[in-house]
């Protein structure tokens, strides 16, 4: 079995399938830092009731414990 052909395409769709209940797309990033109490999380995709709109999602909780969202 070649091993490259079971690895998925890393790009997103070029097209949007008309399936809406069977389809998605989406990504998601998390990274911290523990030593200075820093995490950031962000995240995209498609919006379910339109998926020519894509939303976005940042998160950043601070070392005091303030957390900022957009």
């Amino acid at each position: 079995m070649n091993v490259q052909s079971a690895i998925p395409d890393e790009f997103p769709a070029t097209t949007i399938p008309t399936e809406p209940a069977q389809w998605s797309e989406n990504y998601a990033l998390m990274c911290s830092n523990p030593g200075d109490r820093l995490t950031l999380f962000y995240g995209t995709g498609r919006w379910h009731a339109d998926r020519e709109i894509w939303r976005e999602l940042i998160v950043v909780v601070l070392p005091n414990g303030r957390v900022l969202c957009m």
